[in-house]
């Protein structure tokens, strides 16, 4: 399925379209943000979101005025369509941005390789004088200190 088709879908109300646009709404909220594409999304949102941005049109965009500062911004028509604005991890991102953060595109783990770039969450940083201040926005817009690495689990749980 297109984007095109699934907006056309949203329109008449489809209920599988709703929920599709709802998970997409979050994974383009990484990308609205950072101008990238979230690491090992499932082909069917990768395809989405390359669809979404100026990619899939032109390549990546050769200059003029971005609201992400990475190379591949949502369309202006899906950002309103999407209402990505209004999404809880960027409402909370743009909260820090006005406080003088930047997103943080990639982080390397201590020495180590580089680590993964979830949709579920987006680190800012803020350079001061005492080195650098570190923030991540996660995808319900709640603000939490440092690098936040995954989600919170209740005791005894395990990832998987």
């Amino acid at each position: 399925m297109e984007l095109d088709d699934l907006m056309a879908a949203k329109e008449r109300g489809d209920p599988e379209a709703l929920g599709k646009l709802a998970a997409l709404r979050d994974r383009a909220a990484y990308t609205h943000l950072t101008g990238s594409i979230a690491d090992h999304l499932r082909l069917y949102f990768a395809t989405m979101l390359r669809q979404a941005t100026d990619l899939a049109r032109r390549g990546p965009p050769g200059g003029g005025p971005r609201v992400a500062e990475g190379p591949f911004p949502l369309r202006p028509d899906v950002a309103r369509a999407l209402d990505i604005e209004a999404h809880p991890m960027v409402v909370g991102a743009r909260r820090l941005q006005e406080q003088g953060y930047r997103v943080a595109f990639r982080r390397r783990a201590e020495g180590g390789p580089w680590a993964s770039r979830p949709f579920s969450r987006v680190h800012l940083v803020r350079k001061d004088r005492d080195g650098e201040t570190v923030r991540t926005v996660r995808l319900d817009g709640t603000v939490v200190d440092g690098w936040a690495v995954g989600p919170r689990l209740a005791p005894g749980r395990v990832r998987g």
